[in-house]
């Protein structure tokens, strides 16, 4: 005796985001940060250009859409800036300092929202041809039905003619 196991086509979310896309961002500022602790400065690749983060941002929003790729961007803003903000250059005021801490993290939201608008509208889409092409297959389905009804009736007339 076999059982049948049907298959959901919904992923698994947590607060409204994939869980897969949750374990490919840690799996990645694990591996990221252990990287840049033991085998670079350990300053989270400040001075490095285009900063590794850019890679999370771009592909998870590239993958998962909007919502992820916000968190994208948080988690590597935070990854970057949490315990390892760098002090106040002298010839810096407050305002370009701030500026120059936040322009980084800015763009990456800013990728994360309008690259992740793409994928969403992308999967939307993708989602309503589905759910047209169900339709569609259950007109044809309904189509054939009555087609296969009319032709019987057709055959059932024919025999009666000729009888």
């Amino acid at each position: 005796m076999s059982s049948t196991r049907v298959e959901d086509d919904t992923p698994r979310e947590v607060f409204g985001l994939r869980v897969t896309a949750l374990v490919e961002m840690a799996i990645f500022f694990t591996i990221a940060l252990l990287l840049d602790r033991y085998a670079f400065d350990g300053d989270r690749f400040r001075e490095v250009a285009p900063h590794p983060f850019w890679a999370a941002v771009v592909l998870i929003s590239l993958q998962y859409g909007t919502n992820e790729g916000l968190l994208a961007a948080v988690a590597s803003s935070a990854a970057l800036l949490v315990g390892n903000i760098p002090p106040q250059p002298l010839a810096l005021d407050l305002f370009a300092y701030l500026f120059d801490l936040s322009k980084t993290p800015l763009m990456w939201a800013a990728t994360g929202l309008v690259v992740g608008e793409l994928r969403s509208r992308q999967l939307r889409e993708r989602s309503d041809l589905r759910k047209r092409l169900a339709e569609s297959e259950t007109q044809a389905q309904v189509i054939t039905a009555a087609f296969e009804g009319m032709s019987a009736a057709k055959d059932e007339l024919e025999a009666r003619i000729a009888g």
